[in-house]
Parts: structure tokens; C-alpha cells; sequence
């Protein structure tokens, strides 16, 4: 520590006693001394006077941070620190000059400034302290104090670093005690470096150097079998073990938990720890996640960390790598759809959006699985088109109508993804109606009930309104047309007409017509787009009659199956079975021969100038009894109520009056299947019943 300088300044004071007996001056000390640190107002001397005031007249250099303090009985001399005052300073100003008067006396005062001492530490400049364990040493133990002082008195601050900065001790900055700033549980380092540096505001000592060196550190703990590489299949299930960590520490394992994170952080949930086993195994995933993917993840880095209450494990890691395994090539649906139109080979196509996702980037082959009708159809891999492999036809059940093809992924390596395809297969009107090779051949005699005489039927195998057939006449011989008509559901109809009165006859055809044979051509459509036809010829064979004809009259005659049906006449007849004396010997001959019910039953009918369309009922054959107990009953026309209108095609109820032999005339309806006008077809098939027992159809 360097001497203190000290400069002497001597302060003449000169005392007039003059003739008028001025005041007197008394100063404590001459010379008074402060040191350059001084931070507060210090008193550095005393004035004593008999005059009733003093003052600091000037101060050499000016401005010098000094004042007076009136005592009452005295003055102090003021050294004044703050804002507003010159700070001291030896090396610029070691001693100022103040000059004082009081009253009419004077003295001169010397102040001498004093450079700053430094502090001084005893156990300068190192030292070493060795007594303490860290397991047994707490938070807050005290651990060493700075010796140190300062000659001027001034107040001392403590500052400690030490490289590295541990954390473990702290030191107070006004008294310079050291303590455990942690536990010494956490304690890593046997040999702790301290350096202290002491300041007294002026100047700084130091550093000081304190080595702590501590005994029975703790271990950290640890995973004896970390760090490690570790490979794991893609195709690992969850539950599968990544690794068994093996733990070690200086104290109990057993509460030890470790506490693994995952890079990537996204990852982190497809792992756990097992405690009862030490396992790190793979986690199960929510529906929809993949486990591993090695076309994803490649690597994991997992760290995991353990504390015994104090310390942490460290640098301990696992890098797991992802191997690849094969995996099938991936459909982006479950289940496609395509709609083709039966077709030949090739020519009826549909678009797949197919989109086929290779995990490995292998090249693959696209195809159609054996099975359920997959020969008859292909696929180009390249373009995603599917049809027909041969021709395709729905017709008449031939091939199915719908399929499900089975759709193969296959790559390089055999590895087979498979989807499914829904194949619709609609029909295309290709086939016209197919009358067949028979020409149909239709006989009208003289006793041939106006009618339905048969039907006309072509086959179309063709599905839906494709495959639905309506029938007309288109042409032949004129003869046979003025007898016979087609109606569009295919019934064969025989009628005659009256040029004069548009009224039904019975059915008496010109004899010159017997035994001759007439053609007529008829058309079939469908109902397709676009429309398919086909046509045949139908022959209609006039029979040979023993009788001549009877020429028409102008009056119908309608009979009627338990009810009425009407036409436009006021007068009937007709020629009966038992009108002819020969057919009535014949009659009684059969009656004597036939003993059965039954027959008698259908002679009767016969008897009643029925034909055998009396005993159907839409169609259906009825028992001789039933033919019997439903005999038609002759019913004579009394009056038309509402003629029929030209030109109508259709079906409409129209009111007559009728008379039975032993009932009084009543209203009943019919309704006529066809009309017409001026010789058209008209009046043709069998009444539509609309009272509840009044049912007939029109004799000729």
C-alpha cells in the first residue's frame, strides 16, 4: 500500500488590533485536512469570533465546495458534497484557500486534500477451503467471509464471479459473506474457483482468489446402454419394444422416471414408457395414423432424462432408424364406378379416376383380377379406361346387367393393392322385334264371333321401353282389310262395316271371298332410340261355307252376359241352332246319347246361339256349369241415347235402352274398345263392364 502523501500548507493569520478595536478571528487548526472520497457533508474545522457574523468571503482555486455553519456560539467549517459543488479531487486540486471574515477581521484557512487509500484484505491475495461435503451441505450454509478494511473509513462493496459461473455460492455485497447459494446435492465440480474484488468507491482491490474444494459430490444418474443406435421395421406393431433402458445411480432407482422426447416434436405420441418394465415401446395410434412410415420418417432422435431429485442425466439419446418394408400400392377409393353401354369390344368406354400411390416409387402393373365376368373386359393402365374385352350384350339375360371387378395394383417386387370396380352395363336398343319364322294364318268362318281372332306377337330381347312392341297394319290385301284389323297390342280383330250407317253386322263376309286366302303385312316398333322395326305377312283364310251367305241388314243384333250392353238400332234378330228341323233331329239324338252334366250343360249354351267366347271372362276358360248358369239372354235395342262421335279412338261409356222378353226397358252402359267413321275399323271386342252384373260383347 503506497505512503500518504501529504502537502503542508502554512495559513498565516494575521491579527490587526488597530486603534478602533476591530473583532477578533480564532481558527481550531490553521491547516485542516479531507480526504477525496468524502461522499457527505463533513465538518473539517471551527471559528471562533466575537463578531455577530462570519462568512466565506473567497477560495483559492474559486469555487471550492466549503461553507460556514453558525453554532450560536461558534462556526463550523463545511465540507459540501453534491449537485452544485465541485467534487474533490487530489490530482487536480490537492488544497484550497478559504478566506473568512468576520466583521471587519479576517484569517485565511488551509484545506488540504488527501489522495484515497485503498482496501486492504488480510488473507490477500488467495485462499483455500476444504472442510465441507457437498451431500451434507444446504442452500444458504455459510461458507467464508472477506477479510478486508479500508484506512479512511470509507464503505466497503464485495462483488464474486467465478469462471465458469456455476451458481453454487453467493456473496453479500456489504459485509462480503459467502454462502451455498443451492443445495451441494447439485454440485457437478469438486473445485470451485472464487474470485472477489473489494472497492471502497475510490479504487478496487482484487480479485481474491477462494477455492472451494468439497468433498462427496453427488453422481449424476444414468442410463448405462445410452446413447445407441437402434432399427425398427416400418411395419412394427404398437406394443412392439424400441429399447429396455438400464438405469444406475448412487442412490435408489426404483422412483426414478424417465422422460423421453421425440424429434420430430409431431411424432412424440407414437412412443411410451413402460415403468414396471424400463421399456421405451411403440404406442398405439388414433384410427387413420400410421405408426411408421419409412417413406415418411426415416429417423427418430429420442432423448430421454432422469433426475434424482438434484441432478440429471446427461447426453444420453437414442437414434432409431426406420427400415423399410415393402408395402402394396395404395387406391385412393374403395370402390369405383363405371357405366358403359352394351357394345362391341372396345368401342363403350368410362374414365376411372384412378389414382394409385407406389410408397417405395416402384414401378407396377395395373389388372383386372379373375372372376366374375373380368375376361369380357379390359383395362389400360396407362389411361385408366375400362371396356369391353369382346362383344357385350345384356339381351334377354345373356350377360349380367351389373359386375364387380376386382382391380390389382401388382409392383416390381409382387407386393398387390386391390380395389373395386362397379360396372353398370345399360342396354342399347340393337335388336328390332323378331316376328319369327312362321307366318301366322288366321281363319274366319261363317259362324266366327266379331273379335279378337288371335295374336300377333315379335319378340324383342331388348331391356326396358327398348325391348316394349307396338303392332299396326301397314299394308296387303284390300279384301282382307275391310274384315280385319291389328290393334297396336298385337290382337288380330275381325270386324265389318257399313259404308251408309258406321254400325256393326253380324258376321256375314262376302261369299266370293270363301276359300280364298288374303295377305296383309304387319309392322312391329319398339319403343327405342332410335326406332327399330320389323315386319311380317299374317294370311287370313276365308272359309268354305255349304250355305250361302245371308246378304247384311242394317239391324245388330247384341247379346248380352247378365246385362246390357247397346248399339244403334231399334230392332234385333238373329238365326238360332233349332231354327234348321235337321239340326233339331241331330239334337235329339246327341241328347239321348250324352248322360253327363256337364255336356248337357255346354249343349245348352250352344242352344242359346252362344259361341264359345261367352264362356271366358277376360280371358280366363270357365266350367261347362259356369257356361251354363251365365247363358247370354237376347236383349232387343230400344234406343241409343248418345250416338258415338267420329273420329274417336277411344274407350267411352255410352247410354242406351235395352229390352229383355219379361223385363221392362232400363239405362245401361257400354263402352266400345274401338271407334271410328265412314268405314274404319269400329266396334270390335268384348264391353267393358260398368254395372255391377251387366257384361256383353257384340254378335254380328
Amino acid at each position: 500500500m503506497p505512503d500518504r502523501q501529504m502537502i503542508t500548507y502554512v495559513l498565516m493569520i494575521l491579527c490587526f488590533r488597530g486603534i478602533n478595536s476591530q473583532g477578533e478571528i480564532t481558527l481550531s487548526n490553521p491547516v485542516v485536512n479531507i480526504v477525496e472520497t468524502a461522499t457527505a457533508d463533513t465538518q473539517i474545522g471551527n471559528i471562533q469570533t466575537t463578531e455577530s457574523s462570519c462568512k466565506i468571503t473567497n477560495t483559492t482555486p474559486r469555487k471550492g465546495p466549503f461553507d460556514l455553519s453558525n453554532t450560536g456560539s461558534s462556526y463550523d467549517v463545511i465540507f459540501k458534497y453534491g449537485r452544485g459543488y465541485t467534487k474533490l479531487d487530489y490530482s487536480k486540486t490537492p488544497t484550497y484557500i478559504l478566506h473568512i471574515q468576520c466583521g471587519s477581521a479576517k484569517e485565511d484557512l488551509e484545506v488540504d486534500v488527501h489522495p484515497n487509500s485503498p482496501p486492504k484484505i488480510t488473507d490477500w491475495p488467495s485462499v483455500t477451503i476444504t472442510k465441507f461435503k457437498a451431500k451434507e451441505t444446504a442452500e444458504d450454509t455459510f461458507i467464508y467471509k472477506v477479510p478486508a478494511s479500508d484506512i479512511d473509513g470509507d464503505t466497503l462493496t464485495y462483488t464474486m464471479y467465478s469462471d465458469p459461473d456455476l451458481g453454487y455460492f453467493s456473496i453479500d455485497e456489504t459485509t462480503g459473506k459467502i454462502v451455498a447459494a443451492v443445495d451441494l446435492n447439485l454440485a457437478t465440480v469438486d473445485v470451485i474457483p472464487l474470485k472477489v474484488n473489494v472497492s471502497d468507491g475510490k479504487n478496487t482491490v482484487g480479485p481474491f482468489s477462494i477455492f472451494v474444494r468439497l468433498k462427496d459430490l453427488n453422481s449424476r444418474p444414468e442410463f448405462t446402454n445410452l446413447p445407441t443406435n437402434v432399427s425398427i421395421k416400418e411395419d412394427a406393431e404398437a406394443g412392439d419394444t424400441v429399447l429396455q433402458l438400464s438405469i444406475s445411480d448412487d442412490g435408489p432407482t426404483n422412483n426414478l422416471k424417465p422422460v423421453c422426447s421425440v424429434f420430430p416434436n409431431s411424432e412424440n405420441y407414437k412412443f411410451n414408457y413402460e415403468p414396471s418394465t424400463q421399456k421405451l415401446k411403440l404406442a398405439k395410434v388414433p384410427d387413420g395414423d400410421t405408426l411408421l412410415d419409412f417413406e415418411t420418417t426415416k429417423f427418430y432422435n429420442i432423448t430421454c432424462k432422469i433426475n434424482d431429485g438434484y441432478l440429471d442425466n446427461q447426453g444420453d439419446y437414442i437414434n432409431l432408424y426406420v427400415e423399410n418394408v415393402n408395402e402394396e400400392p395404395i387406391f385412393n377409393q374403395e370402390l369405383y364406378t363405371c357405366n358403359l353401354y352394351e357394345s362391341k369390344a372396345g368401342v363403350s368406354t368410362c374414365d376411372l379416376p384412378m389414382t394409385i400411390t407406389e410408397p417405395e416409387d416402384q414401378k407396377f402393373d395395373t389388372i383386372l383380377l379373375p372372376g366374375n365376368n373380368s375376361k369380357r373386359f379390359t383395362l389400360t393402365s396407362d389411361t385408366n379406361k375400362l371396356t369391353f374385352q369382346t362383344t357385350y350384350d345384356v339381351d334377354d339375360n345373356v350377360m349380367p346387367d351389373q359386375v364387380i371387378l376386382t382391380v390389382a395394383a401388382v409392383d416390381s417386387r409382387g407386393k398387390t393393392g386391390t380395389s373395386k370396380i362397379q360396372v353398370n352395363i345399360r342396354d342399347v336398343n340393337d335388336n328390332a322385334p323378331d316376328f319369327g319364322s312362321v307366318e301366322p294364318v288366321y281363319s274366319i268362318g261363317a259362324d266366327t264371333s266379331l273379335g279378337v281372332l288371335g295374336n300377333v306377337v315379335a319378340d324383342d330381347i331388348d331391356d326396358g321401353s327398348n325391348g316394349e312392341v307396338t303392332y299396326s297394319l301397314t299394308g296387303g290385301s284390300a279384301q282382307a282389310l275391310a274384315y280385319v284389323n291389328v290393334l297396336r297390342n298385337g290382337e288380330v280383330c275381325i270386324f265389318m262395316t257399313n259404308s251408309m250407317q258406321n254400325v256393326r253386322y253380324s258376321n256375314q263376309y262376302d261369299y266370293s271371298l270363301a276359300g280364298q286366302t288374303h295377305y296383309l303385312e304387319v309392322t312391329a316398333k319398339d319403343k327405342g332410340s332410335p326406332q327399330k322395326t320389323s315386319t311380317t305377312t299374317i294370311a287370313v283364310l276365308f272359309q268354305t261355307t255349304t250355305t250361302t251367305p245371308v246378304p247384311p241388314t242394317n239391324t245388330p243384333v247384341i247379346v248380352l252376359n247378365n246385362g246390357g250392353s247397346s248399339s244403334n238400332s231399334q230392332t234385333a234378330s238373329s238365326t238360332s241352332f233349332l231354327d234348321d228341323s235337321t239340326n233339331v233331329g241331330l239334337l235329339a239324338a246327341l241328347l239321348s246319347l250324352l248322360a253327363l252334366a256337364g255336356l248337357a250343360a255346354l249343349l245348352c249354351c250352344c242352344c242359346r246361339g252362344s259361341n264359345s267366347s261367352s264362356c271366358f271372362s277376360g280371358g280366363q276358360s270357365k266350367s261347362f256349369c259356369d257356361c251354363f248358369s251365365s247363358r247370354p239372354r237376347i236383349r232387343k235395342v230400344k234406343q241409343i241415347v248418345e250416338e258415338p262421335e267420329p273420329e274417336i279412338i277411344e274407350e267411352k261409356p255410352k247410354q242406351v235402352v235395352v229390352e229383355e222378353f219379361v223385363e221392362e226397358p232400363r239405362m245401361v252402359s257400354y263402352t266400345p274398345s274401338v271407334i271410328s267413321y265412314n268405314n274404319s275399323p269400329e266396334y270390335v271386342t268384348d264391353v267393358v263392364p260398368y254395372t255391377g252384373y251387366d257384361r256383353g260383347y257384340y254378335r254380328y
